[in-house]
């Protein structure tokens, strides 16, 4: 047996001598790190949705950035004032009219929107502290009937 070892048979070798014949770094670890972040952007990306991205508005073709159109209609801003009048229902005054029902601004507001694009209306609707909440969403929704979108509420 010792004759076939030393006559150009294959030995053995330990783990000292294998251990002595690599070189360079063990890639192993390096690899499955690698995987895993990979497999977390992978999982990372299903969860974007298009709401969660900002809406911005893009310019116009054949207008430099900051260039305005000179025939362009300015925003028309609207206040409309809510209080209480002598009966106990609210009443509001705007839009052209002093002290009129809520039930008489759909109406009114839908006449005015006709004439003028609705995304250039802005409505602040302006209740006093003793108006119903139920009045506020009144002219809220008459606005929206309108077309009208930008509606906020001041003071």
């Amino acid at each position: 047996m010792s004759r076939a070892r030393h006559s150009g048979g294959f030995r053995r070798r330990g783990a000292l001598q294998v251990w002595q014949g690599r070189f360079g770094p063990n890639m192993t670890p390096m690899v499955d790190v690698v995987l895993v972040i990979l497999i977390f952007f992978m999982a990372g990306t299903s969860l974007i949705n298009p709401e969660w991205f900002l809406k911005t508005e893009s310019l116009k073709r054949g207008r430099a950035p900051g260039e305005t159109d000179p025939f362009e209609l300015s925003p028309v801003w609207l206040t409309v004032d809510l209080s209480v009048g002598p009966d106990g229902q609210a009443v509001y005054t705007g839009v052209g009219a002093a002290s009129q029902p809520i039930g008489s601004f759909a109406q009114r507001i839908a006449d005015f929107a006709k004439g003028t694009p609705t995304g250039k209306i802005f409505v602040v609707v302006n209740p006093a502290p003793d108006v119903p909440y139920n009045a506020v969403i009144a002219i809220h929704e008459a606005c929206a009937a309108a077309g009208i979108e930008r509606v906020g509420i001041g003071k």
